[in-house]
């Protein structure tokens, strides 16, 4: 390599990272050094970018594509007793050490025969857009598919996944030989800190898988969940919901609870599911109420967890006298729904996508978290909100209290309700949820 070949390396490399700032731009990507990511849904997405020479004397630029699940980082900090990564910015899950190495989806070399700036923006250019091209249609299978073709962090991809997907003694099997792992924090390796909880798992008999009869108790009709009414024995044999499998049950409902039963206020939490699908619109306890019955009536199990969320949360939705009115501490829950031997967390039902787009637009400098108007979560503008076998949050960070579990929403009001003084009760039936609708109902339809 001559001096000049030294020269016109140490350039390119000098300039790739401020070619890249400037041509990410209209992407909305983020970038640090050569690293590009995008987060979409669950999905984490990453493009590395480099520029470099061969031994046999040529200049050269390649791209690589990588996915990954959000969960897979979380659940190495669990084990690795790093939890508080979670809160860091996103770019740790792209260049930090403690990271999981995602699936490789896609490679490209170039040569650059001059070795000039102008070819290696070029090149970046195709690279950029071939990385929004992918973003557009890469679904979750992509990680799963390729999870054994990219061999580093292999073992530990497989592992984790096991792990997700409650398959603990799979996850055991697959590390009888592995040995530590290469991860180790304050003297813990990660492949003991997975046999250890799954062993735990196992043993405390929580691997959720149930037998029939135990998922009587996640399937009966109750005042609430009145799925044999008949508003919703029409709803659910005009939409041949029975017809389709488990997965589209669950999925296809979800969908028209959250985007059909728009984002409002009922008159109260206990109203029956036939009383919140008459209304057609409903907030997280009532949509709750409807999704549960809707699911119970074409025999797929679910439960209720109760939780209370700050006030804050609902600023924007609630204002002026009614915002400050309102208890510090609002009553609310998410559904968690039984299917393929997994417990999914659902909770992004609650806003309808119209509603959460128009918030998006008129909060577009808004590039991280968010928390107002009915939202709280760490990406405004790009929660995980569609269901594909996943978890969905959409008020999840701006929880304060959790009451646990609950077999229907019949019992977790006898124990726990929205706390109100009689005055402020009547006001809230009679007055402030039609202030809050009117405005929520402004903000859907603004122009």
């Amino acid at each position: 390599m001559t001096r000049e070949q030294q020269r016109q390396l140490r350039e390119l490399k000098k300039t790739l990272p401020k070619i890249l700032k400037e041509k990410i731009k209209k992407y909305k990507f983020k970038k640090k050094d050569y690293m590009i990511w995008f987060q979409k849904e669950d999905m984490f997405l990453t493009c590395l970018i480099n520029v470099g020479f061969t031994m046999d004397g040529r200049f050269i630029c390649d791209t690589k594509e990588n996915i990954k699940p959000l969960w897979i980082d979380d659940l190495l900090w669990n084990f690795l007793n790093m939890s508080n990564n979670k809160k860091e910015p996103l770019s740790l899950r792209a260049v930090g050490a403690f990271t999981v190495h995602g699936v490789e989806i896609y490679q490209r070399y170039d040569e650059l025969p001059n070795g000039s700036l102008q070819e290696l923006e070029e090149y970046v250019e195709e690279y950029l857009e071939h990385f929004y091209q992918t973003i557009q249609t890469i679904q979750l299978d992509s990680f799963y598919e390729g999870i054994s073709n990219s061999p580093y962090h292999e073992e530990l991809r497989i592992a984790l996944t096991y792990v997700y997907h409650q398959q603990y003694d799979k996850a055991i099997s697959y590390l009888e030989d592995k040995g530590d792992g290469i991860f180790c924090n304050c003297n813990l390796w990660i492949h003991d800190g997975i046999r250890e909880f799954c062993e735990s798992q196992l043993s405390n008999h929580q691997i959720g898988i149930y037998k029939e009869e135990q998922m009587e108790q996640f399937l009966k009709e109750t005042p609430m969940l009145n799925f044999s009414a008949h508003n919703i024995q029409q709803l659910i044999t005009k939409r041949e919901w029975n017809r389709v499998d488990e997965y589209q049950r669950v999925k296809q409902i979800y969908n028209f609870v959250r985007d059909e039963i728009l984002f409002g206020y009922n008159v109260d939490d206990s109203i029956p599911a036939s009383k919140v699908l008459d209304d057609g619109y409903g907030q997280c306890n009532t949509k709750g109420t409807l999704f549960m019955a809707l699911l119970r009536g074409v025999h797929i199990p679910c439960r209720i967890h109760g939780f209370t969320i700050d006030k804050k949360l609902q600023k924007g939705a609630m204002t002026g006298l009614i915002y400050k009115l309102a208890p510090q501490d609002i009553f609310h829950s998410w559904i968690e729904v039984y299917l393929d031997g997994i417990w999914y967390e659902l909770e992004a039902f609650i806003l309808d996508k119209k509603y959460l787009s128009q918030l998006q637009r008129i909060n577009s400098q808004c590039t991280g978290a968010f928390c107002g108007y009915g939202v709280a979560v760490k990406n405004f503008h790009n929660p995980v909100i569609d269901f594909e076998k996943n978890n969905t949050y959409i008020q999840s960070e701006g929880i304060n209290q959790d009451f646990g579990n609950y077999d229907c929403p019949d019992d977790l009001l006898k124990e726990h309700h929205q706390e109100m003084s009689v005055l402020k009760s009547f006001l809230y039936r009679n007055m402030g949820r039609h202030f809050m609708n009117k405005n929520i109902r402004k903000i859907r339809n603004a122009k």
